[in-house]
């Protein structure tokens, strides 16, 4: 089984408007909401394959119940764990005339020790021998930021593997403990590196040195420059073809969910890569955070140029 796991969920409500005029009162065009937060992000993806898979979080107060609602109608299998605090919303704001998207995003209220530890109980029953554990995005107030280290761990123990798509400290305490996959971009990595990259070996390099210790597989996505694929004998690129951007937000989700799901059903990791960077193309091109179906991303995937690039010893 595959299990996402999204401790900041999120109501995405997403509105369009010509142009932004800021100090000013501006006219919306149109609003779009949509269940939201990585891992559901992930979730939304996975829903179009024939694997099992079940979505975990936290979910709290009236926005919680909108927002499994909104799961519930899309049928897509989740597991909360509920929680006094409202769920968050998250905003984003796109401006058709320039294209450009402001994220506005909630921080998430605080969650209780004893909540955390109901999940975590929660989290323990459910993760087996042979699960893939999929951590993505923020944590909410009242977590400590070794949770998806504490997680990651729980997740060996029972002979399961994890990817993980995070950043800061989640990200790099998380990496103490042994991690299948982690999907940063290039301003993720160099947070994680703590000094920036100023040519493109430099990104390879240490992507080798994560590779050389707790990682097996590096997914770097670079946005409109596509994405790479490092693993310690494969060292892929994928070019992309330019679409009309509706909405960048959860494309790097859309890649991780397509990746899985292909992973899942026996495919290689060259291929599961072609399909994941398929479905990010494709998640741009639509609006809010809508996630791309199975057969679009396989009508879209001969669009995706994969190069085999030398793998440095």
């Amino acid at each position: 089984m595959i299990i996402t796991v999204t401790l900041n969920p999120a109501i995405d409500k997403t509105i369009y408007l010509k142009n932004y005029h800021h100090g000013q009162v501006n006219i919306i065009d149109k609003t779009i909401l949509d269940p939201g937060g990585k891992g559901i992000n992930v979730s939304k993806v996975l829903n179009s394959f024939s694997c099992s898979y079940i979505s975990l979080g936290f979910t709290g107060g009236m926005d919680g119940k909108i927002l499994e609602q909104h799961l519930s109608d899309a049928g897509i299998q989740y597991k909360f764990t509920p929680v006094k605090a409202n769920t968050r919303t998250n905003t984003k704001m796109i401006e058709s005339s320039t294209g450009k998207t402001t994220d506005l995003n909630e921080q998430g209220d605080e969650i209780s020790l004893e909540e955390l530890n109901r999940f975590i109980d929660g989290y323990r029953e459910i993760v087996k021998d042979g699960d893939t554990v999929v951590l993505s995005g923020s944590a909410p107030k009242g977590i400590p930021q070794n949770i998806y280290y504490q997680l990651c761990e729980i997740a060996l123990q029972v002979g399961a593997k994890v990817i993980l798509d995070s950043k800061g400290p989640l990200l790099k305490e998380a990496l103490k403990s042994s991690v299948f996959l982690i999907k940063p971009n290039v301003e993720e990595l160099e947070s994680l590196s703590e000094k920036p990259f100023d040519h493109f070996d430099e990104i390879v390099d240490y992507c080798n040195e994560l590779i050389s210790n707790n990682v097996e597989y590096i997914c770097l996505s670079m946005g409109s420059e596509g994405a790479l694929l490092i693993g310690k004998d494969l060292f892929l690129q994928a070019k992309v073809p330019t679409v009309e951007a509706k909405s960048t937000v959860g494309a790097g989700d859309s890649l991780l969910g397509a990746m899985i799901g292909y992973l899942s059903s026996g495919y290689s990791m060259k291929e599961s890569f072609a399909y994941g960077v398929s479905a990010s193309v494709l998640a741009v091109s639509k609006e809010g955070t809508k996630a791309p179906t199975m057969d679009e991303i396989e009508e879209f995937v001969h669009k995706i140029k994969i190069i085999d690039m030398k793998v440095k010893k």
